[in-house]
């Protein structure tokens, strides 16, 4: 943390914590099961992004974008019989295609795109979704785990298990909120396709969560200096922006699996 911060550990926690909620939720969805079910089950537990453009609301646009959704949502489930090696490079395909369409896009803006908020945010979501599948492939029940495992991997702050567990309890009138501004029920009811778009605008909407800490993304994973590079570049910036993306997300994956496999969370391969 930078001596001029404002973020405190208790804002990292409470963000993080509402983050692993909405991340849940959209987890179930890529890997097709039902996003409200999973919200449901958070949310009990608890108790005791734009959306596609408003023109082409069921992702019959650009064929490079279209084909990216597809490429997230029309991949095979991961097989519960499979390694966890596999599993977790399955989760890291589908989510690295998931880059396609939510965190590159603001690069459109070449260098100034690194001094909107958005953009560090974006990133650090599309991680966090990563991040949130290998822990749940890990079997990491305690959700406090799994916030402190965000910390870690996508923030500059290291918070433990114990300072999470704190302020765990959010106001029901927040997890209402978060559900209707990640369209769980939508998700739940679209088709494959649009189930995609909904899913990466439910995404981008969680990294306008996340950018309520926006002073301290600095320790997420950012890419190759090479991408990084052509990601300055004004018209062509994407391009190098979604090369950086996907290596970062790999980049997360590792971080991720090497604390998980410190924590020695890793269980056998189970039914889902």
């Amino acid at each position: 943390m930078t001596g001029r911060s404002t973020v405190t550990d208790e804002d990292v926690a409470r963000t993080l914590a509402l983050f692993d909620r909405g991340a849940g939720a959209l987890i179930a969805a890529l890997a097709g099961r039902n996003p409200r079910t999973a919200y449901d089950l958070a949310e009990d537990a608890a108790q005791s992004a734009p959306n596609r453009a408003a023109g082409d609301p069921a992702g019959r646009g650009g064929g490079a974008a279209r084909r990216a959704v597809r490429a997230v949502v029309e991949a095979a489930r991961p097989d519960p019989r499979a390694s966890l090696e596999d599993r977790c490079e399955w989760w890291t395909a589908r989510i690295r295609n998931l880059a396609a369409i939510v965190p590159a896009a603001p690069r459109v803006l070449g260098a100034l795109a690194d001094r909107v908020p958005a953009a560090a945010a974006a990133s650090a979501a599309v991680q966090g979704l990563a991040v949130t599948a290998l822990a749940q492939e890990y079997g990491v029940i305690d959700r406090a785990d799994r916030v402190s495992l965000l910390s870690q991997v996508i923030t500059d702050r290291a918070l433990t298990a114990e300072e999470v567990r704190a302020v765990l309890a959010e106001p029901a009138h927040l997890t209402a909120r978060l559900r209707g501004l990640l369209r769980i029920d939508d998700i739940a009811a679209a088709g494959a396709v649009r189930r995609g778009w909904l899913v990466a605008g439910g995404a981008w909407r969680l990294a306008g969560l996340v950018g309520a800490i926006d002073d301290v993304l600095g320790g997420r994973s950012k890419g190759g200096w090479i991408a990084r590079g052509i990601g300055q570049i004004p018209a062509i910036g994407v391009a190098g922006g979604y090369l950086a993306e996907r290596a970062a997300i790999r980049t997360a994956v590792r971080r991720a699996r090497r604390i998980l496999d410190q924590r020695g969370r890793a269980t056998p391969s189970r039914a889902r």
